[in-house]
């Protein structure tokens, strides 16, 4: 049956990941001019059953393996940001996590683990993270998400004569939907319903805790006021604290058992006795181990907000795609609350399945969502399975005693050395500073690492390159480079630029051509493709993807950049050293691809090819600023004359030290091409410092007629044209005259001598149309550069004041 049809959508469970399901089809649907479904939540507890865990703290982590921050980021940077201001108090920014080890290890933090400049990880008390979700929630009205408290799923069935999924609910209710998305925990009714052979597995770890509200007069344990705290006593006890607000904060004591704990499991329906209990048997457990001062706040502890939690997880199942019906969260994989990373993947699952179902309704796929159910399952479920994993061993150190203990020690101490020392441990080869490809004739990258292969076609080369000189390579045919290395670009921010020329063998409108691939897998945010699509640029992680707003046009060189920013989470294209489009939701990339492609590539196969000139591809580990793009665009030559002629801007960088030079009577010939000639800058007969251009029937001139430039004395001077502002000419920052009037300026249409310092030869000078007058300039020049646009006011000051 077909799965076009999404008017309806179901959602089980109003935790963080139903929450973030609902709000993600929201927010994330319309930027794609998709028109979202109608959506109902149906959660089993009541509205302020939540409360009950108020002390129960989460990390909202950054990192690639987390992700809660970004998906957050993704469904919207405003409620990111209201979130993030209701975090924990956090001492010291610097510091993520501390850990401390052997008798009383609750007062004697021993590493400290620093916080990485790239992830921005943050704890939150999770019923105010969820309390901040509903309340977005209400923003949209019940008519297009309506949330329905003490409503208890506990069947799904799908009809496939209606193409429709049937629910029934606890008290008998019934209710149909196109898809249903199933979000309710780990102790999940419907999982139980559908696979009644998936059953949760002990970890034969319990964790008691609780909060405390310190008195008046009081402080908070003093490790943690810097930080969380993981403390492993090496008796089999293992202890987390960490802060809630200024006065109170959360603990948990973690204990190794062969067995479950039966209920009750929350102080909210222990009796006062049982309670008295709770705290009596914490206190036993960590007599010897945790510090008096420990043992006074359990004492004080708030009885109503006990939380006993049996550690359970449970590796994820495959969904039943072609019943419409996915799990997500802890329903899918149940994460071990204690030392997993439940919160963070049901956020992610929730706001990548939405992301799949629009790259597969943008494809007008008629069984969307099948096939995004399908992909999502192939894509989470390594996912998932490492990060259980690695709460296994978590719990495995938290309770470890004799040597494991002592090993453990090692490892960490081993592990916090290196995390606090990236740059003694971190490949600092890969991804590299820079990779430059110059296209002179070859695919190699100027540093010789990055070396490319001539693949799918010959690639031919023509001469000169945008610059003038060189090469340039030529893509035709499908054909492309490729460089069968690595590039590591998980958790780094890069800049990649290059010079295109797009023939005109194909439409631009109906084509597209490839300009750099990295992609591991055709999944979310593992697939980095950067083109020309439909003539606009277009810069992708496979589903995390926009164009450009400019058209571009054929047989025309445009310099083109793609900036993606890892800690602000943006995608950015310039054309011509211009922004041309941001993207403020983009998620992070996680591709690691074994191999690169520059040109066409099987990613995108998608569309015709034009055939197309590159020229100077330029790769860097960070982000570009907008100053350094625009230069790289248009700034067409920088003579420092430090010793020597050569250019030291963008297309030629060399090594300067910091002299001048002073023309002797022959002048110098900077570069030579043809015999077109146009004086641009000089003096008249009066010795007044004129600008001129050519409109290509006359001159236009402006001179500085109010005093002569002085002698002896450093002026810098700048001429300016436009077809705004005219012919300018400034003095020291200041313009001094400009043309009174607008006009064409009319090039040669190639490639032109640059003379300085005198009219060679003379005889191009001599010409009565001209007032420069074709003579020998005395004196110095220094720091000229030549841009392919008018400079503003304010960049010419700032150029006269350096």
């Amino acid at each position: 049956m077909s799965s076009t049809k999404l008017e309806h959508v179901i959602i089980v469970g109003g935790g963080l990941g139903g929450l973030a399901t609902a709000l993600s089809f929201h927010y994330l649907f319309p930027r794609h001019n998709i028109t979202a479904p109608r959506i109902t939540i149906y959660e089993r507890e009541s509205t302020e059953s939540g409360r009950i865990n108020e002390g129960y703290t989460i990390a909202i982590r950054g990192d690639h393996v987390g992700g809660g921050v970004q998906a957050l980021k993704t469904i919207s940077q405003d409620l990111y940001n209201d979130i993030r201001n209701m975090a924990a108090p956090e001492r010291d920014k610097n510091i993520a996590i501390q850990f401390s080890f052997g008798i009383n290890c609750d007062i004697n933090p021993m590493l400290k683990l620093n916080t990485s400049a790239e992830e921005d990880s943050f704890r939150i008390a999770r019923f105010k993270l969820r309390n901040r979700l509903v309340e977005e929630l209400k923003h949209f009205g019940e008519s297009k998400i309506k949330l329905e408290w003490n409503s208890h799923v506990i069947k799904a069935d799908y009809n496939k004569e209606k193409n429709k999924v049937d629910v029934e609910l606890k008290d008998g209710r019934t209710n149909e939907c196109d898809l249903l998305i199933v979000a309710d925990g780990a102790h999940s009714s419907v999982r139980r319903y559908m696979y009644p052979e998936e059953k949760l597995n002990f970890q034969k770890c319990i964790s008691l805790s609780c909060v405390t509200t310190i008195d008046d007069g009081e402080s908070l344990p003093s490790p943690i006021r810097t930080s969380p705290l993981v403390g492993i006593t090496g008796k089999g006890i293992g202890i987390f604290m960490a802060t809630i607000d200024e006065k109170s904060f959360f603990w948990g004591v973690i204990y190794p058992s062969n067995e479950e704990r039966p209920p009750p499991y929350k102080g909210s329906v222990m009796t006062k006795d049982e309670q008295d209990e709770f705290v009596n048997e914490v206190l036993t457990r960590t007599n010897g181990c945790l510090s008096n001062e420990f043992r006074s706040f359990v004492r004080k502890c708030d009885r109503e907000r006990i939380l006993i939690l049996n550690s359970h997880d449970k590796f994820p199942h495959k969904n039943p795609s072609k019943k419409h019906i996915i799990f997500i969260g802890d329903a899918l994989h149940p994460m071990n609350p204690t030392s997993g990373n439940g919160a963070n993947m049901a956020i992610m699952d929730a706001v990548e399945f939405i992301q799949l179902l629009i790259k597969h309704h943008e494809k007008q796929d008629n069984y969307l969502i099948t096939r995004s159910i399908d992909e999502f399952d192939r894509d989470h479920v390594q996912r998932s399975t490492d990060a259980i994993k690695i709460s296994h061993r978590n719990m495995a150190s938290a309770v470890a005693t004799g040597l494991k203990f002592q090993l453990n020690k090692i490892i960490m101490r081993i592990v916090a050395f290196a995390i606090n020392n990236p740059f003694l441990f971190k490949n600092n080869n890969n991804p590299p500073p820079i990779i430059q490809w110059s296209f002179n004739g070859n695919l190699n990258d100027t540093f010789g690492v990055y070396n490319g292969i001539s693949t799918n076609g010959t690639i031919q080369y023509v001469s000169p390159s945008y610059r003038g000189d060189g090469m340039a390579v030529c893509f035709a045919n499908k054909s492309y480079a490729l460089i069968p290395y690595s590039l590591k670009l998980i958790g780094t921010s890069f800049t990649i630029s290059t010079w295109i020329q797009l023939l005109s063998n194909v439409p631009l409108n109906s084509s597209e051509f490839g300009i750099f691939t990295h992609c591991e897998s055709m999944t979310n945010n593992k697939c980095l493709y950067m083109t020309v699509r439909s003539g606009k640029l277009l810069f992708s992680f496979y589903i995390n993807n926009f164009t450009g707003n400019s058209s571009l046009t054929n047989n025309i060189w445009y310099h083109v950049a793609y900036v993606y920013d890892r800690v602000a989470l943006t995608q950015s294209v310039y054309l011509n050293g211009r922004l041309d489009g941001i993207f403020s939701s983009a998620g992070i990339l996680q591709s690691n691809a074994s191999q690169m492609w520059i040109g066409a590539s099987p990613y995108t196969y998608m569309y015709p090819n034009p055939f197309a000139y590159m020229d100077e591809m330029i790769f860097v580990s960070r982000v570009k600023n907008t100053s350094e793009i625009l230069d790289e665009a248009t700034l067409v030559a920088y003579y420092k004359f430090d010793n020597s002629f050569l250019d030291s801007g963008p297309n030629n960088i060399t090594n300067s030290t910091g002299t001048n030079v002073q023309f002797n009577a022959t002048g110098r010939l900077l570069s030579v091409n043809n015999n077109w000639w146009s004086p641009m800058l000089g003096f008249d007969n009066s010795s007044h410092l004129m600008t001129q251009t050519w409109s290509g029937a006359i001159f236009y001139n402006v001179a500085l007629t109010s005093f002569i430039v002085p002698l002896n004395i450093w002026t810098h001077v700048v001429a300016t044209f436009s077809t705004t502002n005219g012919l300018r000419l400034f003095i020291n920052g200041t313009m001094a005259n400009s043309t009174s009037s607008t006009h064409s300026h009319a090039g040669s249409g190639t490639w032109n001598i640059i003379s300085v310092g005198t009219c060679t030869p003379a005889a191009w000078c001599t010409n009565a149309e001209t007032r420069i007058i074709p003579k020998q300039f005395r004196g110095k020049i220094d720091e000229m550069r030549i841009y392919s646009r008018e400079l503003t006011d304010v960049e010419i000051q700032a150029l006269a004041n350096i």
